[in-house]
């Protein structure tokens, strides 16, 4: 089935390669059939971008700056992407890290419904490569907040 709004989460790691940082983008996409997607994406330099692709061609969105350890080389960061179709076209993407709004987009005309999501990566050094694993995807009609992790669990602090 398709969904006005699909929600996709996972922890990204950006890899050292050869004991060197590298550069480039990792993130979710969503999509409405097999040529039609929006990305969200975290560089590794402390940037996002919204992009989308139609008929193959890729044009971005928005770009701005993300906080610096949003993707850091060599450490991992639970990534979400939110994107949400209307009746009206109109369509609403969101990038979470770490819980935290990083970026919002808005525009008149969008897609409808997905269908599908997946992993999107770009390599800007030729040695980009990065990890996502504890991937959770749902569907529904609601933009809503992601659902809140509760802190670690610390010491009671002395009477």
């Amino acid at each position: 089935g398709a969904w006005p709004v699909v929600h996709i989460e996972g922890t990204v790691q950006a890899v050292e390669a050869l004991g060197a940082e590298t550069h480039g983008y990792a993130g979710f996409l969503c999509a409405a059939g097999q040529q039609d997607y929006f990305m969200g994406l975290i560089d590794t330099r402390g940037g996002w971008v919204f992009a989308e692709s139609v008929d193959t061609a890729v044009s971005v969105l928005a770009r701005g700056a993300a906080p610096p350890d949003a993707l850091p080389v060599g450490a991992s960061a639970r990534l979400t992407m939110q994107c949400a179709g209307s009746e009206t076209g109109a369509v609403r993407l969101r990038l979470l890290v770490e819980g935290r709004e990083v970026a919002r987009f808005e525009r008149a005309e969008g897609l409808l419904r997905f269908d599908q999501v997946g992993v999107y990566g770009e390599a800007i050094d030729p040695i980009f490569s990065f990890t996502v694993d504890d991937v959770e995807v749902w569907g529904g009609s609601d933009f809503v907040d992601p659902p809140a992790t509760s802190p670690e669990a610390g010491p009671s602090p002395a009477p």
